[in-house]
């Protein structure tokens, strides 16, 4: 049943379905959706990157033996991403570019995307594809009245902290509980945000230095494991995962 409209009270969140036949109390309402709604844009912090993602799926040639693969390039990065058989692309190109990109007939898109790739897989086969904004959007606070948005909702978070917050409390939507809540995901907020944001902002520039920087960075990470394991396990689970 879809929820289509929350009244947040002091004492209670109020559900109304949908169709208007059912409204249902609750003490707290948890936002896990996965997407940003249009109506949030107040409570939220968008940043443009002038990048669009195509997304689709390759059959390559011959098996992929679970490996992935991720290049920078000018025009953004290129994912190739382990799925069955057939390996997940995101494509990144300029804005102007994507929907002419999108659309190209399946040989021509499978040219570009070797020639874009290189010679490590050849592709034999394309799924139909679609076209995503990349922009960094986030909820300014992960809180509100007896409501919590997280994931997606919020940004790319784990919900085990609110799980742990919420254990054997009587009043679940209480402000010093949501308070609790926020407190403990400021660090691990703020270190994806500003991680992930800076990550397109070092990998987007065509500085001479940084592009030295990264590649020396991206063979470090390379040559030591247990660097890859750290990032890893900091994204994974949270700037505090040691």
């Amino acid at each position: 049943t879809r929820v289509g409209k929350v009244d947040s009270f002091a004492d209670e969140v109020r559900l109304h379905t949908d169709d208007g036949k059912a409204s249902v109390p609750a003490s707290l309402v948890v936002y896990a959706e996965g997407a940003i709604q249009a109506e949030d844009d107040a409570a939220t912090v968008t940043r443009d990157y002038g990048q669009q993602a195509v997304i689709c799926t390759v059959l390559p040639a011959a098996p992929h033996r679970n490996l992935a693969y991720e290049r920078f390039t000018p025009q953004g990065p290129l994912a190739l991403l382990p799925f069955g058989t057939e390996l997940a692309v995101v494509f990144t190109c300029p804005s102007a570019e994507g929907a002419a990109l999108a659309a190209l007939p399946d040989a021509e898109f499978l040219a570009r995307l070797q020639e874009h790739f290189g010679n490590r897989l050849a592709f034999a086969g394309v799924s139909p594809r679609h076209l995503f904004p990349l922009v960094l959007r986030y909820r300014k606070s992960p809180i509100g009245l007896r409501s919590v948005w997280l994931g997606n909702a919020a940004q790319t978070l784990h919900p085990w902290e609110l799980a742990r917050t919420l254990t054997n409390v009587a009043d679940p939507g209480d402000p010093t509980v949501l308070e609790s809540y926020a407190h403990a995901r400021r660090l691990d907020r703020r270190g994806v945000i500003g991680f992930t944001d800076t990550l397109i902002r070092v990998f987007g520039s065509n500085d001479p230095l940084l592009r030295h920087a990264r590649g020396l960075g991206l063979l470090a990470l390379d040559l030591l494991p247990p660097a890859r394991s750290f990032i890893a396990r900091r994204m994974l689970f949270g700037a505090r995962a040691w």
